[in-house]
This record gives structure tokens, C-alpha cells and sequence, in this order.
């Protein structure tokens, strides 16, 4: 895309996360995720990235946080699902937490109403 290395960083990312997707390697999938999108909201809010690209990179960003927001309440209903019905206690901890996690992070319903 540019000769700013953080592109090839963000397509190495993409493909970290993609390939632990692939083995079942949520951990290292997130990791991979997360850092793939902070490398891309530090392109869109460089001034020394050309306006095109920072552009592109939020574009990016937007379908992301898209696609998530489209989604996020069958994925609530699953991890809830998961925790309730995980027969290991280790394993039901761990999806009440990553429930609580996302529940904390979204706005109140309440709020996005008033």
C-alpha cells in the first residue's frame, strides 16, 4: 500500500490472526486481532500517513467496527449459551468472563435511548 511498514505489519497480523482461527487458537487469533486493529487506527491518525491512506486504513476500521456492532448480540447469546452450558467449570468461568468483558463494554441501553 505505502512504503510505511505498520501496512505489512497489519497484513502480517491479518494472517497471524486468520491462521489461529484456523487451529482453534482463540487466544492468539484475539492477540493477533487486536493488534491488527491498532495498527490500524495508528495509520488513520498519523499526519505523516498520506490523507489517502489514512483514509483507507479507517475505512477499514469502519467495516470492522461494522461488522461487529451487526453481530455482537448473536454473540452474546452464544457466549451465554456457552457458559451455561460448558460442562467444564474452568471453561464456563471463562465465558461468563469474556460475557461480562463485552457486557461492560457496551453502552446502556438506557443511555442510547435518552
Amino acid at each position: 500500500m505505502s512504503e510505511d511498514p505498520r501496512w505489512q505489519r497489519a497484513l502480517k497480523l491479518l494472517a497471524q490472526a486468520a491462521a489461529a482461527y484456523d487451529r482453534g487458537d482463540t487466544a492468539e487469533m484475539t492477540r493477533a486481532f487486536e493488534n491488527y486493529c491498532n495498527t490500524l487506527d495508528g495509520l488513520a491518525v498519523d499526519p505523516a500517513v498520506p490523507r489517502d491512506q489514512r483514509r483507507r486504513a479507517a475505512k477499514l476500521m469502519d467495516k470492522i467496527d461494522a461488522l461487529i456492532a451487526a453481530n455482537s448480540p448473536a454473540l452474546l447469546h452464544r457466549l451465554a449459551e456457552r457458559a451455561n452450558g460448558a460442562a467444564d467449570a474452568d471453561a464456563r468461568a471463562e465465558f461468563a468472563a469474556m460475557l461480562a468483558h463485552a457486557a461492560e463494554r457496551l453502552p446502556a441501553a438506557s443511555q442510547a435511548r435518552h
